[in-house]
């Protein structure tokens, strides 16, 4: 489906956004270039939020529904509704009976999935898109987009039927999707994020969307933890690469002092394990082994400029992060650690940890 052929289909849809944060604007701002004209509805439990943004706006074709019972009122108008990734589809539905419900990623890769490698996990997959979008770059036009906070509809009026796209993919948002990119990388799976879907049975199946609409003209590339396997229950038609397993056909796996790719059975030295980088621990040594895999799959050959940039990134923010040293202690932020596996590589990773402080919400998962 290309661009026009999308517009033309919503185009006399009575159009509604349940959720106006950061995506939500951004679903705005892409409905408003392209129908200057047309109503839309903003559902937003916050007054104040979309209040602000149209504060300065001489803006006459919408409807603000806000407030703690925002979602009770006018919603049998509204056929066609974009959706938060935070907020589950399936419990706003009976509000809108009438209406298809959507995402961003949903209508982005129902646009664009044959230009995107997807990139989903519980923990990792911010680093590994960052480092792939890097890393790419250095040999041809790649944007980067989704969970790691750049809404995908920011990228799609600019696009050049050329360009990659590396889509990070929560579950939230691959909760929603039916069609999968054409290169999809799943990092690993842990318990996460139970408050939202309820069970980890809910929460395995959603990440299977990154995969389950592939064709054999695609790609993954999946780890070998336990939990990364047991999604693969069924028939994956696309080629499929795996990290860890050292007897593979096809993949990725580090064995001594080498990083060796393995493609149809011909292994290769791609790096070494003590290739220069700032990021830390074992975890981020596998994270730059399936990014350098990723490369390959996109026939990436010569791998020394992509190593350069690996060599000088410095990490992200609030991923063991140096945030400096004070009385001959170093203090490390890594707040994104949100479940115990995390916490235990962030741990290993720095060494001679004396101390940890630990906080946060119940997300349901076993600690």
């Amino acid at each position: 489906m290309t661009l026009n052929e999308y517009l033309e289909q919503i185009a006399n849809k009575n159009i509604a956004i349940v959720g106006f944060g950061l995506e939500g604007k951004s679903t705005y701002n892409f409905l408003r270039s392209h129908f200057p004209d047309k109503h839309i509805a903003i559902f937003e439990i916050k007054e104040e939020v979309a209040k602000n943004f149209f504060e300065d706006k001489k803006e006459e074709n919408i409807t603000i529904y806000s407030g703690e019972n925002y979602l009770d009122d006018g919603k049998e108008k509204y056929n066609y509704v974009f959706v938060a990734p935070g907020i589950n589809y399936r419990k706003i539905s009976p509000y809108f009976p009438n209406a298809e419900i959507v995402n961003q990623a949903k209508v982005f890769l129902d646009l664009f999935a044959d230009r995107v490698i997807g990139v989903t996990g519980t923990k990792g997959k911010s680093t590994i898109s960052t480092l792939l979008k890097l890393t790419i770059n250095e040999y041809q036009d790649v944007e980067l987009v989704g969970n790691i906070g750049i809404p995908a509809f920011d990228s799609i009026n600019s696009d050049d039927g050329k360009r990659l796209y590396v889509f990070e993919l929560s579950s939230h948002q691959l909760d929603q999707v039916t069609r999968s990119p054409h290169i999809a990388l799943i990092v690993n799976l842990h318990e996460d994020h139970l408050e939202y879907h309820g069970t980890i049975e809910a929460y395995h199946n959603a990440k299977k969307n990154i995969y389950r609409y592939q064709t054999k003209n695609d790609y993954l590339l999946i780890s070998n933890d336990e939990n990364s396997k047991k999604i693969l229950n069924e028939n994956v038609i696309s080629n499929l690469y795996t990290y860890g397993i050292k007897g593979t056909e096809r993949g990725i796996f580090i064995e001594g002092e080498d990083i060796i790719f393995v493609d149809k059975g011909k292994r290769e030295v791609i790096a070494k394990t003590n290739l220069e980088r700032k990021i830390l621990g074992d975890f981020n040594l596998e994270n730059i082994a399936r990014i350098l895999c990723i490369l390959k799959i996109i026939g990436i050959n010569d791998l020394r400029k992509a190593l350069n940039v690996i060599k000088e990134f410095p990490g992200l923010p609030h991923r063991l992060e140096n945030v400096g040293t004070f009385n001959n202690i170093t203090f490390f932020n890594d707040s994104i650690s949100t479940i115990p596996e995390s916490a235990m590589n962030a741990i290993n990773a720095v060494k001679n940890v004396g101390t940890i402080i630990i906080g946060g919400y119940d997300k349901g998962v076993s600690y």
